[in-house]
């Protein structure tokens, strides 16, 4: 199934911010291109110091309201209704179903992303998660398999991102929030540590394959 993009989203209307006041700036770009990064800044920026987020170039992820819920075997948790949106940046729709905070065990987001399926198909492969990526866990480059990675498996446990720009940061898999974003017509992924050794960073990549992605931008905790 291939979908025009522009017929999925929905825009936004958008007005600049202007430059932050100092109590406002939660994380500084320590890595990356400035022109793009400036702006995945100030969405963290507005985010975590509860400012509204207006920014040219962003769009919304449309979401398919009314949806009926499902289970997915892994979670035995009704995940939220699925974001419609090119995730990993092939020309193609995925289905993308986002699950946060399962306790201790899980500190942070899973996506379970399917790629290239008719909506209706939905219930008959989430019964078997055939065809789902799991992620961060599939970003690992051990390259689990969807057996493998949480909540199906503790296999994978500690199976996560290596994000290497400037320096290297490992983003744990289980300790790791994930916020998937459009930004001029592309998605990217915002991702924020919960790990206690890295909690000060956070960082933007961009999803390119079926498990694999392009660093963006790091970020740090503003001192």
């Amino acid at each position: 199934m291939r979908v025009q993009l522009g017929s999925s989203l929905l825009v936004v209307s958008c007005f600049f911010l202007g430059p932050y006041a100092s109590a406002d700036i939660v994380v500084r770009t320590i890595a990356g291109e400035s022109a793009i990064c400036r702006g995945f800044e100030a969405e963290i920026n507005s985010r975590y110091a509860y400012k509204k987020f207006e920014y040219p170039g962003f769009e919304s992820i449309h979401v398919t309201q009314g949806f009926e819920a499902i289970k997915l075997p892994v979670t035995q948790r009704v995940v939220r209704e699925p974001m419609t949106v090119d995730f990993n940046n092939d020309g193609t729709i995925d289905q993308v179903f986002q699950y946060d905070d399962a306790g201790s065990y899980i500190t942070g987001t899973i996506l379970y992303v399917l790629p290239d399926v008719e909506l209706a198909d939905l219930s008959t492969a989430a019964g078997s998660l055939k065809g789902f990526n799991i992620f961060p866990c599939q970003y690992d480059k051990s390259h689990p398999s969807v057996t493998e990675c949480p909540t199906v498996s503790q296999k994978a446990d500690e199976a996560g991102i290596e994000f290497v720009l400037g320096r290297k940061v490992f983003f744990r898999g289980r300790y790791t929030e994930m916020r998937p974003l459009r930004y001029n017509g592309e998605t990217f992924v915002q991702l924020r540590s919960m790990s206690e050794e890295t909690k000060q960073y956070w960082a933007t990549m961009k999803p390119t394959g079926k498990a694999e992605f392009e660093p963006i931008c790091l970020f740090e905790r503003a001192q």
